[in-house]
């Protein structure tokens, strides 16, 4: 199984698009089951865009561990609808506490939940928005689990400050998976966030790329957003993390 957690550290932008865009492009590659899920606590932004309902989603993942004590594989095919690029998503309530207690309501376990859309026949591959993370949020265990953990990191003085305080915790909740940072706007150059940061890898910078940000968030992907940078930079990451994914049947 792939699982993958995107997250970002402060208030670097653009998760939501990233995490779809790797998703699309799981689907685009034939990756097994491509699963997307939104666990921002701020809300989810999917249903509304794709005008899809919200009580088929991680809320009704969380009802039916209240419920049964666990969450199993039937529950997260009930609860996920199919995305529009192709593929399935878990939605996010749009916000308020809703949100929260979405990702709250499980925290560390939604790992041991999203490794059953692994355990079907197959593998699977998950991919979760996660939004903004802090130790200081009561969610902040939802990205426990995930065999890759990309942090999305503001490449400026705030964004590095930000990541300098919470990058430790962050390291010590994922351990042993090492945190891969993509940097986002800002005038500092990869070099010099690597030389602040040491305890983490820059393995890039999200592109600023409108066109497919643009059409992802509308529910598209092509062959001409596979070939874009942002397609580039999702399959790169894809490919990483299935070169550290956990092969079915191995904890």
């Amino acid at each position: 199984m792939t699982h993958i957690a995107v997250l970002s550290l402060g208030k670097a932008p653009g998760t939501t698009v990233l995490a779809a865009a790797m998703t699309a492009e799981a689907t685009h590659r034939a990756m097994p089951d491509p699963l997307l899920v939104e666990l921002d606590p701020t809300g989810g932004d999917l249903a509304a865009r794709w005008g899809m309902s919200v009580n088929q989603g991680t809320l009704a993942v969380t009802a039916a561990a209240s419920a049964h004590g666990v969450a199993g594989a039937e529950h997260l095919n009930n609860a996920a609808q199919s995305a529009p690029f192709g593929g399935r998503v878990l939605l996010g309530p749009p916000g308020g506490d809703a949100a929260s207690i979405a990702a709250a309501e499980l925290g560390g376990r939604w790992g041991l939940v999203l490794s059953e859309w692994g355990s079907r026949e197959g593998g699977g591959t998950v991919v979760c928005d996660a939004g903004r993370w802090s130790p200081r949020q009561p969610e902040a265990n939802r990205v426990r689990s995930a065999g890759t953990v990309i942090a999305l990191i503001g490449a400026d003085l705030a964004g590095v400050d930000r990541a300098r305080q919470d990058l430790p915790a962050l390291a010590r909740l994922i351990a042993p998976v090492p945190v891969t940072g993509l940097l986002v706007g800002g005038p500092f150059t990869e070099t010099d966030v690597a030389t602040e940061l040491r305890r983490i890898l820059i393995a890039g910078t999200v592109p600023w790329d409108q066109t497919t940000a643009r059409a992802v968030l509308d529910g598209n992907w092509s062959k001409r957003a596979s070939r874009s940078v942002l397609g580039r930079l999702a399959n790169e990451l894809l490919v990483n993390a299935e070169a550290t994914s956990v092969p079915e049947g191995v904890s």
